[in-house]
């Protein structure tokens, strides 16, 4: 966590008064003070140590509202206590919702400590915890730990059968993955869930394999959920292949350019044409 000057800002509490507030007997006071205390800045090291300690503290509150509002704050401590503790309360937690913020927030300096207990979430029987660990894993990637290995791990739970999960699987492969993703998420553009299909679609237009454009050009036509439509209209515009313009043009004179589908189609087919027109311009500027 950035450190600052710990003088009182004009309209905040100080730091003293906040960290009293912890041991408040309303909750709700608890909860406040721990957000309160994220927007503080902290003019030592020593300083950061005790805020983080009466943070780890509140790890074991009793009110489970109070414990993810600590466990959120204490994933910005960039320290190996901060990083015990998550993994610590990551076992232990009974409430799903803890879990996640703690799995969410396992990013630190002992990077096999968090990628292994990671690992494990992956085996949670919370759905949104296994989903949060996927994109904690992600998050381990793209900073470059563990990165074969979690990527591995990602792709591992394409099994998995619940919609929180197969979702984030695919935003993280979109981010990370390669073209050797490209059919599996296909296969997900008709899941049942209507976040896996709208995460499918934007994978599919970040991982930019033309592949996918078919299947994207059928699930537009097939598909009845309007959000889900603006991210497959999105992919279809970062693809940028012609192919897609009969159908985008189909939406919008279907919808109407006021829907948030014919909406989105306008904007992939000026998106694609405008493309096209660069193209043939650069061509004709090297001819």
């Amino acid at each position: 966590m950035a450190n600052g000057s710990a003088a009182t800002t004009p309209g905040r509490p100080d730091l003293g008064t906040l960290l009293h507030a912890l041991d408040d007997p309303d909750p709700q006071v608890r909860r406040e003070a721990i957000v309160a205390l994220g927007e503080q800045g902290f003019g030592s090291p020593d300083i950061e140590r005790e805020v983080a300690e009466r943070l780890a503290d509140r790890l074991h509150d009793e009110d489970s509202a109070v414990r993810r509002e600590a466990a959120g704050m204490l994933g910005f401590f960039d320290h190996e206590q901060a990083v015990r503790e998550l993994n610590n309360l990551l076992q232990v937690e009974p409430d799903g919702a803890v879990r996640v913020e703690a799995a969410f927030r396992l990013i630190g300096p002992d990077s096999t400590q968090t990628y292994d207990i990671l690992l494990d979430a992956l085996d949670d029987g919370e759905p949104n915890v296994r989903s949060a660990a996927v994109i904690a894993l992600w998050r381990l990637a793209q900073m470059g730990i563990e990165q074969e290995q979690a990527l591995r791990a990602i792709r591992s739970m394409r099994v998995d059968q619940d919609g929180p999960v197969l979702g984030s699987v695919a935003l993280a492969l979109g981010h990370i993955g390669n073209q050797s993703d490209v059919e599996w998420v296909i296969t997900i553009l008709a899941n049942a869930d209507k976040g896996v299909r709208a995460f499918a679609a934007m994978a599919l237009g970040l991982l930019g394999d033309k592949r996918a454009v078919e299947a994207l050009i059928d699930a537009m036509l097939t598909e009845s959920d309007g959000d889900v439509l603006r991210f497959i209209a999105g992919a279809l515009a970062d693809l940028a292949d012609v192919r897609a313009l009969p159908t985008l043009r189909t939406i919008l004179e279907r919808d109407g350019a006021d829907s948030f589908s014919g909406s989105a189609a306008a904007k992939a087919i000026d998106s694609i044409e405008y493309r096209q027109q660069n193209q043939v311009r650069t061509q004709a500027n090297l001819d």
